[in-house]
């Protein structure tokens, strides 16, 4: 059954397949067509069978002339699930062009991303088709690693953030932070979000975490183990944890990564406590000096016009919201600065505190979890009762966000500047944050262009990559999320114009 068909509108000529039992769906498509290619020829049939039937029909000579596609189009009920995988291997070695596969169904139980993501094809689109979006995702499907070019559908300019997520895999995990495995070693310093169901509190489901280093698996050539503590983390966060921790404490692991170990040897250190004079500050000094062996507390009166450097302490930990530039300089370089926040930072400077202290610690104090902390910050700490740790192995999955600045985004794509170059189809998932982060809507994208983006030299508009990331498998639920965020994007550009 074939379908030939030309307009007025582009002169590409390209081979088409369709294989699609319901006449409306084909005709959309067809329709869809027609405005990609003027010259379009396509191939239709209403199931496999029909297919195979026709191939028989065909000599070796007009067998080969056949398989010339650029673009398959097909319905994913024309196989199990499970049968696309190798049916898709045996496309790719009959077709001789290069081309591209687009599979079109009703969403169900087997579309879901477990079924469809590991598909090597282009994208999927779903019935009943909005026109648009099926028009659209084909001309793309058509021009893979080239920049998108639209026909119709308005994409709007932005200057906003969103969150782009990737999985981590998990390998152990206690209170005070957790490792990691990658193929990519990770800068130490690095603050990130990462999102977990076992983080849930509330409304909250996430944890700031830096990265405290990232070294070469003994065993595993390309691949990094990586220690990260968990950064600014608050009371509801670690009751939630610590009650994970229990209910798996079969799956206990070494806590040796932590270091909690007595120092080889003791020595004298000073710790200044930058805040009021008060009795609330003197009990803090005094419950600091009797947890440990070797420190001796005072509090400082910051002096603006001291001499840089001139306060010797070993570490300090400013209890008030003076701003570190106003006293950071005044201590020894050498010195460890920590944080006894007033109130909980902002996220948007958690990167920049990270910067300036090795942690931060919101009220109220978690005492457990604070003295934990600045053990393993300094080793030299001679505790008098050890602390425990209770470290598990898990395989939770644990997505971490990054907050990447966007310049362009529709309905079929987002454009963003990131530091490295990703692989064309290289998935991520991307979040537009809320305050409710049970109710973040995780939307699937693939990369399908790249090219270097050189840096103006302002601080938001650092060197990269430019990459095109075009959404997958989008579902009217996903394509909502997206147009309400549109929509407010949009009243907001307005409101500062």
């Amino acid at each position: 059954m074939v379908n030939y068909f030309k307009t007025l509108y582009n002169l590409t000529m390209g081979r088409y397949l369709i294989v699609d039992r319901e006449e409306k769906a084909v005709e959309q498509i067809l329709e869809s067509l027609r405005a990609v290619d003027g010259q379009a020829l396509a191939e239709t049939f209403p199931d496999i069978t029909t297919l195979e039937a026709h191939l028989k029909t065909l000599t070796p000579e007009t067998t080969a002339s056949f398989w010339t596609f650029d673009l398959m189009v097909l319905d994913y009920a024309a196989y199990i699930p499970t049968q696309w995988p190798e049916k898709i291997a045996e496309l790719k070695l009959q077709n001789t062009k290069d081309f591209t596969i687009v599979l079109t169904s009703y969403e169900n139980n087997f579309t879901v991303a477990k079924y469809i993501r590991p598909l090597d094809i282009y994208n999927f689109v779903f019935k009943p088709f909005d026109a648009l979006i099926l028009k659209e995702s084909l001309n793309l499907a058509l021009k893979i690693k080239k920049k998108a070019q639209p026909l119709e559908m308005k994409s709007q300019s932005a200057t906003a953030f969103i969150a782009l997520l990737k999985e981590v895999e998990l390998q152990t995990i206690s209170e005070l932070g957790f490792v990691t495995l990658s193929d990519a070693q990770i800068e130490a310093g690095t603050v990130s979000k990462y999102f977990s169901p076992m983080f849930l509190q509330g409304k909250k489901q996430s944890v700031w975490a830096q990265c405290l280093v990232s070294i070469p698996h003994p065993q595993k050539p390309g691949n990094f183990i990586n220690k990260f503590q968990f950064f600014a983390a608050e009371q509801p966060f670690l009751n939630t944890l610590r009650k994970y921790i229990a209910a798996h404490k079969a799956d206990h692991a070494s806590s040796a990564l932590w270091n909690l170990n007595p120092p080889k040897s003791t020595i004298p250190l000073k710790l200044a406590i930058i805040g009021l004079d008060n009795e609330e500050n003197k009990g803090f000094a005094v419950e600091i000096q009797n947890r440990y062996n070797n420190v001796t507390a005072e509090i400082v009166k910051l002096d603006p016009k001291a001499a840089k450097g001139s306060y010797n302490y070993h570490f300090c930990i400013n209890t008030t919201d003076i701003k570190f530039e106003n006293f950071g300089d005044l201590f020894a370089k050498d010195c460890v600065h920590f944080w006894y926040a007033p109130v909980t930072p902002k996220e948007d400077d958690l990167k920049q505190h990270a910067t300036e202290y090795r942690d931060i610690f919101p009220r109220p104090l978690d005492r457990a979890y604070f003295f934990k902390k600045l053990k393993i910050h300094l080793n030299a700490l001679s505790e008098k009762e050890h602390s425990h740790l209770s470290n598990i192995t898990s395989r939770e999955v644990l997505k971490v966000a990054n907050k990447v600045k966007i310049s362009e985004i529709s309905e079929l794509y987002v454009n963003l500047v990131y530091s490295r170059e990703l692989n064309f189809r290289e998935f991520r998932e991307f979040v537009f944050l809320s305050e409710d982060e049970t109710q973040n809507v995780e939307l699937p994208a693939f990369c399908h262009y790249t090219e270097k983006q050189p840096s103006t030299g302002g601080k938001d508009d650092p060197a990269g990559f430019l990459h095109q990331f075009v959404f997958f498998g989008m579902t009217d639920h996903l394509l909502k999320q997206i147009r309400l965020w549109l929509l407010h994007n949009y009243i907001i550009s307005n409101q500062k114009e």
